[in-house]
């Protein structure tokens, strides 16, 4: 069996074509897809707060005693410890 080009498709009226290029009807019948992303009020929140805004519920985290219980106490631990590693 011998191969004698395998740059050949089927074009958008069901003929085959050579030349890769879209038709006219392709061209005009072509849709352009746009990716849309949507940011919750919660995370603008975050993102405007800044450093300092972590900081604040960080502290305020503390003063309540957040940090105090197991959970919290491993889970931060851990996390340090892989950033050490």
């Amino acid at each position: 069996m011998k191969i004698e080009s395998s740059n050949i498709r089927v074009g958008f009226d069901g003929k085959p074509s050579s030349t890769g290029k879209l038709s006219k009807e392709e061209k005009e019948s072509s849709v352009v897809k746009k990716d849309t992303i949507q940011i919750s009020k919660d995370a603008m929140m975050l993102a405007s707060e800044g450093i300092d805004g972590t900081i604040n519920r960080v502290k305020a985290n503390i003063a309540s005693g957040f940090y105090n219980s197991p959970e919290v106490m491993s889970k931060v631990a851990d996390k340090l410890l892989n950033e050490l590693v």
